[in-house]
């Protein structure tokens, strides 16, 4: 297995490359990229048998990116608990939730080789492989 961390180069790609017929992308200069400072790094493995799609990868992944968080509460006098839209179907994650004035949007991604039908709080998705989806909710 390889591993490309940092890529510390002075171009964005280089014509001449014994690895590629052509390059990816143009020779073009890009000053601040050798830009050095401190990193940090985490990546997972998660070995498994059978196809990833069915092996609980994309649960795995959502657990190792945004584990659960916990904080102390101060309000002794506001609501002791709370609910929210859920998203359901499998493959289907939420990528981001954010206020857009008065409204809720989220953006909705399949993220599965075949189509997912999903629910995200009262609306049905039907998501094409690898589509991302932005959703209004009330």
């Amino acid at each position: 297995m390889a591993l490309t961390l940092l890529r510390s180069t002075g171009m964005i790609s280089r014509s001449a490359h014994s690895y590629r017929e052509r390059p990816a992308g143009p020779e073009l200069a890009i000053p601040e990229a050798q830009c050095r400072g401190p990193w940090s790094i985490g990546f997972a493995l998660y070995p498994h048998d059978g196809a990833w799609h069915t092996a609980g990868v994309l649960a795995q992944l959502e657990n190792y990116r945004h584990p659960f968080l916990m904080a102390p509460g101060r309000a002794l006098d506001g609501p002791r608990s709370a609910q929210g839209p859920e998203l359901r179907g499998d493959g289907a994650v939420l990528s981001a939730l954010r206020r857009r004035g008065r409204r809720l949007e989220a953006t909705v991604a399949c993220e599965h080789p075949e189509k997912v039908s999903a629910v995200f709080g009262d609306t049905e998705l039907d998501l094409r492989p690898w589509e991302v989806r932005s959703v209004d909710l009330a």
